[in-house]
């Protein structure tokens, strides 16, 4: 912990925080995620979970994993920092066609990356689970309720509903799909808002 400098705090939830940090040895500046460790055995999968699933992911799709490390009640553990945030900020303007169709692309590229390559599906992917930085990058995180196809933990209700498939009970051969019909959802909601706030726009714009 000596060699990390505390910047900021991006982030606070039930379990932990998520803070901007600076490691001095290598000039690199980083998200770092603390989570207690005095949790039910459930939470602990789940940290379990995430941090395999980060440190097997070699990935431009997946937010780069730099170690973790515990410090008494605590596991920390250190990823690559995004400096746009999560999607849920672009959501709130409205996010243009052309751009959507880019975090698309990122995004069904992560998600198939993670089927193919781990045998993983994420499970939650909703807008603050995907991240942005200033350079357009697009990039999965998050994955603590991310679940192994071949034990079919796509037929499990885990993850934010509003954001769930449409058809959470699915065979061996859907399993893979649950994740892209989850997009799907966010990118519906995207367009829906953008194609909205035209229409207030224009309705508001006195004619010539």
């Amino acid at each position: 912990m000596d060699e990390l400098q505390l910047l900021e705090e991006l982030g606070k939830g039930q379990y932990g925080t998520v803070q901007k940090v600076y490691h001095k040895p290598t000039n690199v500046t980083m998200a770092m995620k603390e989570t207690r460790l005095e949790l039910d055995q459930s939470k602990l999968n789940s940290i379990l979970m995430e941090l395999d699933v980060l440190h097997k992911s070699q990935s431009p799709y997946i937010v780069d994993f730099y170690g973790a490390f515990f410090i008494e009640t605590c596991v920390y553990y250190c990823m690559e920092f995004m400096d746009a945030g999560s999607l849920d900020k672009l959501y709130q303007i409205g996010v243009p066609e052309d751009i959507l169709s880019s975090i698309t692309h990122s995004m069904v590229s992560g998600l198939k990356f993670l089927k193919d390559e781990l045998s993983i599906i994420h499970r939650d992917v909703k807008p603050t689970n995907v991240l942005v930085n200033s350079q357009g990058q697009v990039k999965l995180c998050d994955f603590g309720v991310s679940g192994q196809l071949v034990q079919s933990m796509a037929k499990t209700h885990i993850g934010c509903q509003s954001y769930m498939a449409e058809h959470p009970f699915l065979t061996k051969y859907e399993e893979g799909e649950v994740d892209i019909k989850g997009w799907a959802v966010r990118a519906m909601e995207a367009r829906k808002k953008r194609e909205a706030d035209a229409k207030e726009e224009k309705a508001a714009t006195p004619p010539a």
